[in-house]
């Protein structure tokens, strides 16, 4: 039973990932979404991204600092394809992240989690984060780390905030670790760490 209920789950997420790159085809062409094409416009041995200052000065450092590392190798249109190309694995990364929440608690068959993982990954903020190189790591990449603040977090048991102060040294380390996740996350986007509370309210709803 647990082998064809598994079997199942890797189909559905096959499945998924399939149609969603379908979906996502247009990517494959050579074109510059809005501010992309600054890859191209200064240099990169010698110079920081052009709005690396802002992001600094709004509170984003490891934004800025990201940006410019996943900005170094593009020299060109192609790069940009590339580029997209990884958001989209990074993308169907967080879209199982996101599913195995609900499939590992049991909230919904196959079938929903077919269906919601295909919204999740076709959600216009989503659709912009890949087509968006720039926008790779204050999208998705900050909401990979901000769900992987919450599974990190759930690994401990908090009833209620005074067993806080009774936890194991390595419950400790676990739940700073957690904490540690969800500040990179809000030093990349804070709008998009705020992702980690989804899985909170879900519990509540279903």
């Amino acid at each position: 039973m647990k082998s064809i209920k598994y079997n199942s789950r890797v189909g559905m997420f096959i499945g998924m990932f399939i149609l969603g790159f379908i979906v996502y085809t247009p990517i494959l062409s050579e074109f510059a979404f809005h501010n992309d094409h600054m890859a191209f416009t200064y240099d990169k041995s010698s110079e920081w991204f052009p709005e690396t200052h802002h992001l600094l000065y709004i509170g984003r450092p490891l934004g800025a600092l990201l940006l410019n590392l996943h900005f170094i190798p593009l020299n060109s249109f192609h790069d940009l394809v590339v580029a997209r190309l990884f958001s989209l694995v990074c993308l169907f990364f967080s879209a199982y992240l996101f599913l195995h929440f609900f499939t590992k608690n049991k909230f919904l068959s196959i079938t929903e989690s077919f269906i919601l993982g295909f919204c999740y990954i076709t959600l216009p903020s989503n659709q912009l984060f890949v087509v968006w190189v720039t926008n790779l790591v204050p999208g998705i990449i900050a909401a990979i780390l901000a769900i992987s603040s919450y599974y990190t977090l759930e690994k401990i048991k908090i009833n209620n905030f005074r067993t806080i102060f009774s936890l194991s040294s390595r419950k400790i380390r676990i739940y700073f670790l957690a904490f540690i996740l969800f500040f990179m996350a809000l030093l990349i986007y804070p709008p998009t760490a705020t992702f980690v509370f989804v899985f909170t309210f879900c519990i509540y709803i279903f």
